[in-house]
């Protein structure tokens, strides 16, 4: 493994800033009160259902921090724990992406059970990489 040295640090700063980036967007897109929320209303979702989506992306990650954090203290190396959860953010977009495309062919049921499984897990590996996320960008301000 390399080093933490002057050279490395300003590279990872500059991945950091990219990153940031294309988070900021997907960020947007996965608010509580844009695109999502209005497809689970309008494949016949309930106010309940909402309200549980919601928890689940605004909850689920900050209480799911806790439980990754306790088993990623002990390692020394978390970038591939970071891109594990970077990863695991993207396919859940791309599952996402693919519904949206296929809206039509899907029954109501589907799609929301969809929405579902796609923000659970885009919202986990978050909370997963977020952990790792943090202890290296701290490392890399100096």
């Amino acid at each position: 493994m390399n080093e933490l040295n002057h050279q490395n640090s300003q590279s990872n700063f500059r991945y950091f800033l990219w990153h940031s980036a294309f988070l900021a967007l997907t960020t947007n897109f996965m608010d509580v009160d844009t695109v999502i929320p209005s497809l689970l209303i309008k494949a016949g979702g309930s106010s309940v259902l909402l309200g549980l989506l919601t928890a689940i992306m605004v909850g689920g990650a900050s209480l799911f921090q806790l439980v990754f954090a306790g088993y990623l203290s002990g390692k020394n190396y978390k970038k591939k724990f970071l891109l594990l959860g970077i990863n695991l953010r993207i396919f859940a977009l791309l599952l996402l992406a693919l519904l949206l495309f296929t809206t039509i062919a899907l029954s109501n049921s589907l799609i929301i059970l969809f929405i579902f499984l796609g923000i659970s897990v885009f919202s986990l590996s978050g909370a997963f990489a977020n952990v790792s996320y943090i202890d290296i960008l701290g490392k890399s301000i100096h």
